[in-house]
Parts: structure tokens; C-alpha cells; sequence
């Protein structure tokens, strides 16, 4: 399961131009190279925020959902089957469910997220420490965090007679640092850190850890004795960078 796709870059503020493209037959199309653009900044990111062992438990268990709903899935579903939609996973209530998308009703029903999903999907309403919380999910995490790379990485142009930045006809050319820093800004905002727990990924993993116990069995147990002080050590905090990229 991909975290996040060039699908993901179509809405304003996070918009990246030619993130898709329409193909020979005239249908629309993913950019290949922004793709793996996306895939290679998100494992890099997931790792430093997670650590290497947590990190291949999330892909293991997101790989692990039931494979995605498909409505002409002849001859239909039966009963206690399950798919996945939306970002959840669905079971079907009646046998032959064939062509009806899963929402709660008489023919589906949520499964309960389990920890991965959880952590992917955010967690929106939580109390940890006498005080409410939010973690909003990785996908709204690694998106800014992908476009301010992406713009950085793609302002300028490097030919055969050195670096050259881009020109535009019949427009003024602005510069990218004040969207790269408010798109890292958001990025580092919802990851977190040590000493920045409230509605961030660094403090969500807290909560789930010791008051859910996600993550027993799921991280380098051998090297560290408690989950805090994996995160400690594993956990990598992204910072923050200014308009001169500092």
C-alpha cells in the first residue's frame, strides 16, 4: 500500500503541475517520475521518524489489509468477507454483495481500525495525560513534506552549461522559499518531536504505545528497553528551515 501518490498533489496549497498527465489514449495518468520521486522521500522520512523496525512493521501491516473493494467482484462477496474502501476495512453482513459500495448499512460494516490503519489514517479525537489530542494521519503529514522536496528539488534546471534556474513567458517569476518553508513548517508541525508532543505523530506514537500497547513486539526490542527510549534514539526531528533554507 502506497502511503501517498501523485493522486495527492492536485489540491491547492499542495498543487505540483504535471503530477498527472493525460496518456495517448486521452485518459489521465500518474507521472511516472514524480512517483518515484514520492516513494523514495517517503521512505526516507518514515524511517527518520520511525526508525527502521517500526517502519517495517507499518509497511507489513498495511500490506497485510484485505485487498481493495471492487464492486463487480463476481460472483459477489459472502458473508464475513472483507475488502477495503476508503481507508478502512469493510465486512460484508449478506452473501452474493455484489455492486453495493461499503458503507454501514444492511450489507456492510467497519471493521474496527486496527493499529496500522490507525496510525495512518490519524486519530482525530484521543485522551492522553488529562488533555485531548489529535493526530491527523500520515498521508496529511508526508504531503507537505514531499512538496516543499519536490519544489525545492525541481526550481531550477541543470543543462549541460551549468545550473540555471526557470523562465516563464508572459508571467513574472516568483521565488518557491516562502512555500517550501510554510509547507516544511506544516511537515514538521504534525511529526513532532520530543519536546513537541501535542497533536503531532511524535506524541500520537506515545499514547498508542502506552495506553494501547500498538507497538510491543513491532520495534527493536533487543536494543532498547523501553519504547520511549527507542523513539529517543530513533526518532529524528525533522527541525525547521527558514526562507533561506536554514
Amino acid at each position: 500500500m502506497k502511503l501517498i501518490t501523485a493522486q495527492d498533489f492536485n489540491q491547492i496549497p499542495y498543487n505540483v503541475p504535471n503530477a498527472l498527465a493525460q496518456n495517448p489514449a486521452g485518459g489521465v495518468e500518474e507521472n511516472e517520475q514524480f512517483n518515484q520521486y514520492i516513494d523514495d522521500k517517503v521512505q526516507e522520512t518514515m524511517v527518520k521518524l520511525l526508525g527502521v523496525s517500526l517502519y517495517k512493521s507499518f509497511i507489513a501491516g498495511l500490506d497485510a489489509l484485505p485487498p481493495n473493494w471492487i464492486g463487480t467482484n463476481t460472483p459477489g462477496y459472502a458473508i464475513d468477507d472483507l475488502a477495503f474502501y476508503n481507508s478502512h476495512v469493510w465486512k460484508s453482513l449478506v452473501d452474493n454483495n455484489l455492486n453495493v459500495v461499503p458503507i454501514e448499512g444492511p450489507s456492510w460494516t467497519m471493521v474496527e481500525d486496527d493499529r496500522w490503519l490507525m496510525l495512518y489514517n490519524g486519530v482525530h479525537d484521543y485522551s492522553f495525560n488529562a488533555y485531548n489530542h489529535s493526530w491527523t494521519g500520515v498521508k496529511k503529514m508526508l504531503i507537505p513534506n514531499v512538496f516543499a522536496s519536490w519544489l525545492s528539488d525541481t526550481n531550477d534546471d541543470y543543462t549541460k552549461a551549468g545550473i540555471a534556474n526557470r523562465t516563464t513567458e508572459n508571467a513574472n517569476k516568483l521565488g518557491p522559499a516562502v512555500r517550501i518553508t510554510n509547507a516544511y513548517r506544516d511537515f514538521s508541525k504534525r511529526a513532532g518531536n520530543f519536546n513537541q508532543r501535542d497533536n503531532s505523530l511524535y506524541g500520537y506514537l506515545i499514547y498508542a504505545q502506552t495506553d494501547l500497547d500498538h507497538y510491543t513486539g513491532f520495534y527493536d526490542d533487543t536494543n532498547y528497553s523501553t519504547f520511549d527510549l527507542y523513539l529517543q534514539n530513533s526518532f529524528v526531528s525533522p527541525g525547521h528551515i527558514n526562507i533561506w533554507d536554514l
